[in-house]
């Protein structure tokens, strides 16, 4: 080549890289001694400087330009050559195209699918915008040694805003600088290019990836054949393409003619992807290639994040929306219809697996039944995982649905149990295992949702999930979706081990899912699950913080994974589950401020999750989730109106929880959490009344409270969170007692709750709050005495009340000293320090 050893700006050209439609791009060396740098210099040829082509050169020096991208080759600079011809150096991506690489490194199906999304990410990005590649292939994407994909070659690249309207485009298109075996039916016939172009060209490269071939390869010799075959012929799936020692051939449909096989024998694209298994691609990956390749534009996938999305969804065991969805749709409109009917039908889908499990068992019996066995095998599997991941999330959070969903998700469970058995070493059916696992757990005593009140249960069943996937794990070290679901089971298991009050451990749990998360969100910075799942565990992790009443630590978190929730919301106004926990993220930060005493920021803050949630449960009624969010907000805005005294807002935010708390118990009797919600809301409604000066009716509202917390109690002994609740009720029954002036009686009920807390403090010395409360009803106790020293036993009294009154002194000054007790409880110190002085003074007037 002429050019070689020539100098171009700054640069001394090496070697040729490679040939393209407009022109050739070479390996050159920086060589003006300001510092070494290879860069990959690309020319126009000489005989195509025409004036249309150079606004072409411009157009993509213009595009490289904007696309700042970690998976894109960056322009470095530009600029022209002596005789006028223009050039631009861009960064020189040392690499092997993706299809190569994937092949020289033996990548497994994983490998390969978490490499394509990475692409479809970088796409994604470059369409947001506003650019169309428009000549997607493999040796456009470059894989380096450390295994980050790079975008190249943006020359026939098109920029989707009416400044480019009037390039002539097919000037470039009819001078064949496009790639026809990866270009789009509508780029062939000359038709407007859109984004839908590049989806068509990254489902050929997908093709080719997990099959080893172009969807039309035996075509490509010939141009007219190539054309036709993507503007009119479908594809076959890419399961039904295998290498044969003849060339290639479709399985189970119509053979290559003889001479066709022979003419393409070395035409293998891919040959060292025939190690994917073609079982693996059915189904699934066959559905979601195709749609990608739709001859329609509109048919496609409508961006490739959604593309993405879609393989992320396969790689996760849930269900794509490339598949028809006729089962799950008519489930779904049959549940919404019948929702008190839904568990009696559940039973007779139930009844008709457990015959076709029997058949599984007669089938082995005999050899002759062998394809039939392997045939109900998939029968069981798909409908276990059906109603899995299909139907249970349709009733996960409808109202009354707790029983018919454990019943589902046991079933089912036993179901998959059993074909493990079958196959043990089936790593997807391990997968569907521990999910199955997980949702049992979810429904014994997942406490952020309805369950049946089984926390140890649930504990078991989340343990049993979490081994399952280390144990595959230790086969699959590079697994991003494995290790997605082990960062989702540490929250789970810290859910579980925080309502347990079991804080130290649960910080543990949620510990690891942030870092997990974090280091998922390093390798996806653009995925939404993956922000979503973040913010998630980083808002769990900020309650620990704030159990043991360091708010300012809390929030740290909190503020974080708001800011996510909000740039999800404006992003995706239209997801119901974001928009929850983006009020949800609101409410907390409000109690938050609370406590730290900044009252009126903190009430703004719950306002605010308020408005938001209010229209979603007005929308959808029998949604439990946003009922129990509406049930939180009130609850807290109730607590702060408490504080002010302003009893009438206060009974209303109160007497708001109550009714959502008393619909969900009355829906679904078997709602553990529904019921300590009531419980609870029966006591703040104690508060204000008994606040208010009506004992009596506050102390009924405590009774309510205690009855529905022993019933919890009784279903799982081992709650230490129920008892702590029960401890702050009987506490509660002696304020109403002491506003009846009941002495005795509040005495009672006073002493009741500390033994309570003084066993809740031996079994968990590292909690901070028991001390507190302690401090709290020591004085209480102590003020019983001192309204019975008006009465009689003067001096006895008072020295019993001074007694108690010192013991709660001596423990909020060790709290205070230990940065453990809140700024908005100092008051309390004040006043302890004022009874103690006056009684003191009543006992030297004795």
């Amino acid at each position: 080549n002429v050019l070689i050893g020539q100098q171009i700006g700054v640069y001394k050209i090496v070697r040729e890289l490679g040939q393209g439609g407009m022109g050739a791009v070479y390996l050159a060396t920086r060589n003006d001694g300001k510092f070494e740098q290879k860069v990959a210099l690309k020319l126009l040829k000489r005989e195509m400087n025409t004036a249309v082509l150079r606004r072409r050169f411009q157009q993509e020096r213009e595009i490289l330009a904007s696309l700042e991208h970690p998976n894109i080759a960056r322009l470095l600079d530009a600029g022209t050559t002596n005789d006028k011809i223009p050039f631009i150096a861009m960064e020189y991506v040392e690499g092997l195209p993706v299809d190569e690489y994937c092949n020289l490194n033996k990548s497994d199906l994983n490998r390969r699918l978490d490499l394509f999304r990475t692409v479809c990410s970088t796409v994604n990005f470059a369409h947001r915008n506003l650019i169309v590649h428009r000549d997607l292939k493999p040796s456009n994407i470059l894989v380096g040694g450390d295994g980050t994909p790079k975008l190249l070659d943006f020359g026939i690249s098109k920029i989707l805003s009416a400044e480019f309207e009037q390039i002539n485009s097919a000037t470039v298109t009819k001078l064949g600088v496009m790639t026809p075996s990866y270009a789009s039916p509508e780029q062939l016939q000359s038709k407007s290019v859109t984004t839908a172009t590049d989806i068509y060209s990254l489902g050929v490269i997908l093709y080719e990836l997990l099959s080893g071939h172009r969807p039309f390869e035996t075509k490509e010799d010939d141009l007219k054949e190539i054309y036709r075959a993507v503007i009119e012929t479908e594809p076959p799936p890419p399961s039904r393409i295998q290498d044969s020692g003849f060339g290639i051939r479709v399985i189970e449909g119509e053979s290559e003619s003889a001479s066709n096989l022979t003419k393409h024998q070395n035409q293998q694209t891919n040959p060292e992807s025939s190690m994917l298994n073609p079982k693996s691609l059915r189904g699934d990956l066959d559905n979601i290639v195709l749609k990608a390749l739709r001859k329609e534009p509109g048919e496609r996938y409508s961006s490739a994040e959604n593309f993405a999305e879609d393989l992320l969804r396969h790689q996760r065991g849930l269900p794509v929306t490339a598949r028809p969805q006729t089962f799950s749709y008519r489930t779904e409109k049959f549940i919404k219809r019948n929702s008190l009917a839904v568990g009696a039908g559940f039973l007779i889908l139930l009844t008709l697996i457990g015959g076709i499990a029997a058949t599984l068992w007669q089938a082995r019996r005999a050899e002759a039944q062998r394809v039939r066995a392997e045939n109900r095998f998939g029968d069981v599997r798909n409908l276990a995982n059906s109603f899995l991941f299909e139907i249970t999330p349709e009733i996960e959070n409808l109202s009354g649905a707790t029983r018919a969903k454990q019943l589902l998700v046991v079933r089912a469970l036993e179901y998959l149990d059993r074909l493990s058995t079958e196959t043990g070493d089936d790593a997807e059916l391990q997968r569907e295992l521990a999910a199955a696992y997980e949702k049992v757990g979810d429904v014994q005593g997942n406490p952020l949702q309805a369950n049946v009140g089984n926390m140890q249960g649930a504990l078991n069943s989340y343990e049993k999930a979490r081994a399952i996937r280390e144990k595959l794990l230790t086969k699959d070290d590079g697994n991003v979706a494995l290790k997605v679901e082990m960062a989702k089971n540490s929250q789970l298991i810290g859910d579980v081990l925080f309502n347990s009050g079991e804080i130290e451990k649960a910080s543990e749990k949620y510990l690891e899912a942030v870092d997990a998360q974090q280091q998922i969100i390093n390798r996806q910075p653009n995925e939404s699950p993956a922000q979503f799942d973040f913010a998630l565990a980083q808002f769990a992790l900020g309650a620990t913080f704030f159990w043991n009443s360091k708010y300012d630590e809390a929030l740290k978190y909190y503020y974080p994974a708001n800011e996510i929730f909000e740039r999800m919301n404006r992003a995706e106004p239209a997801n119901d589950l974001v928009a929850d926990k983006l009020a949800n993220s609101y409410i907390r930060i409000g109690e938050s401020l609370a406590w730290k005493n900044e009252l009126e920021v903190g009430l703004k803050s719950i306002q605010k999750g308020l408005a938001i949630i209010e229209p979603m449960v007005i929308k959808n009624p029998n949604n439990d989730r946003f009922r129990k969010t509406l049930w939180t907000a009130n609850l807290k805005a109730g607590e702060i109106y408490l504080d002010w005294e302003d009893f009438d807002k206060c009974l209303a935010h109160y007497g708001k929880s109550l009714e959502l708390a008393t619909i969900s118990v009355a829906e679904d009797p078997n709602n553990i959490t529904a019921k300590r919600d009531l419980a609870l809301s029966y006591n703040k409604v104690g508060d204000t009344l008994d606040s208010s000066g009506k004992g009596e009716l506050a102390l009924e509202n405590a009774k309510q409270a205690l009855n529905l917390q022993e019933e919890i109690a009784a279903a799982d002994p081992k709650n230490f969170e129920i008892r702590r609740q029960i401890a702050g009720t009987h506490k509660r029954m002696g304020y109403a007692q002491t506003t009846m002036k009941d002495h005795e009686g509040s005495r009672a009920s006073f002493q009741n709750a500390l033994g309570q807390y003084e066993q809740l403090a031996a079994l968990d010395p590292n909690d901070k709050k028991i001390p507190r409360e302690i401090a709290i009803v020591s004085q209480t106790i102590g003020k019983t005495y001192l309204a019975a020293a008006e009465q009689t036993d003067r001096t006895a009294n008072l020295q019993k009340a001074l007694e108690w009154d010192e013991k709660s002194h001596r423990l909020l000054l060790e709290l205070k000293t230990g940065g453990i007790l809140p700024a908005f409880d100092f008051k309390l110190i004040t006043e302890v320090e004022t009874e103690i002085a006056e009684i003191k003074r009543k006992l030297g007037g004795s």
